[in-house]
C-alpha cells in the first residue's frame, strides 16, 4: 500500500507517528500537467511527492514562467504553510504523473511538537532546500549565463565511476528546461551546447549526454571563461 511509510526520510519515525500521518494524509493521484496549487488559493497542507515529478513556477505580467523548483520522491512542497499559510502560492503543477500524500499543517504541527525526530526531519529538508537556493541566488548574482549552464550541466550529471573522468547525463537534457532553470532562452542554451560539442567538450549518446571534460565547464563555473 502506498502510504507515508515509503516515503524515505520517513524511515527512522516511530510506528505511532507514522500511523498518525498516514491518517492525516490525504493521498491523491494527478495526471501530468494537472495543476495542484495556484495563486489566490490559501496553502494550508504540506504535500509529500511519493511518486512522481511536480514543479513549482510563478507568472509574470507578460506571461513568461520562472521556474523555482522541481520536486520529486521524497521531496514535499507547500513549506509555508508550516508558519501560518501561504495566501499567494506560485503555480505547481505535475511534470509527469504523480502521487502525493498531504498532511493539514495544524496536525502536522501537533505531531511535530510530541516527536522531535519528525521536527528533525522536516528541518533538515528546509535547509537543504536554502542551501540550493542559496546556491541558485548566488549563480544568478555572480555568473554570466554560459557559467550557469555549465554548472547546471555538473548539477545533472551523475558522479563518475572510478577511473571513468567522464560525466553523463541521463536522460539526456532537455535544452529549453536547461534555459528555464537559469533564467535563459533555449536559443542561449542551444547555441553555447554546440559551441562545447565542437570543441569536444562534451557529446551526444543515445538517450544521454555525456561530459567528457568536466574540468572545462568547471573552469567557466570558476573563472567566468
Amino acid at each position: 500500500m502506498l502510504d507515508l511509510s515509503t516515503w524515505p526520510s520517513f524511515d527512522s519515525l516511530s510506528q505511532i507517528t507514522l500511523g498518525r500521518l498516514n491518517k492525516a494524509a490525504d493521498i491523491r493521484r494527478f495526471m501530468s500537467g494537472d495543476t495542484l496549487l495556484q495563486p489566490g488559493t490559501r496553502c494550508t497542507k504540506l504535500y509529500f511527492v511519493l511518486v512522481g515529478d511536480a514543479r513549482a513556477k510563478m507568472i509574470a505580467k507578460n506571461g513568461q514562467e520562472i521556474w523555482l523548483a522541481d520536486y520529486h520522491y521524497g521531496d514535499f512542497f507547500g513549506e509555508a504553510s508550516i508558519v501560518g499559510g501561504w495566501a499567494d502560492p506560485p503555480v505547481v503543477t505535475a511534470i509527469t504523473d504523480l502521487t502525493v500524500a498531504s498532511v493539514p499543517t495544524r496536525e502536522l504541527m501537533q505531531m511535530i511538537a510530541n516527536d522531535g525526530e519528525l521536527a528533525t526531519v522536516i528541518l533538515a529538508h528546509l535547509a537543504e532546500r536554502m542551501e540550493v537556493l542559496t546556491r541558485r541566488n548566488y549563480e544568478l548574482a555572480a555568473l554570466g549565463t554560459t557559467s550557469r549552464i555549465c554548472a547546471e550541466l555538473l548539477r545533472r550529471a551523475e558522479q563518475p565511476e572510478i577511473g571513468d573522468t567522464r560525466r553523463i547525463i541521463r536522460p539526456a537534457p532537455v535544452l529549453s528546461d536547461i534555459g528555464l532553470h537559469i533564467s535563459a532562452t533555449r536559443e542561449t542554451v542551444s547555441r553555447f551546447v554546440n559551441k562545447l560539442r565542437r570543441e569536444g567538450v562534451i557529446d551526444k549518446q543515445p538517450g544521454a549526454m555525456v561530459i567528457l571534460d568536466p574540468e572545462h565547464l568547471q573552469d567557466h563555473v570558476d573563472f567566468g571563461e
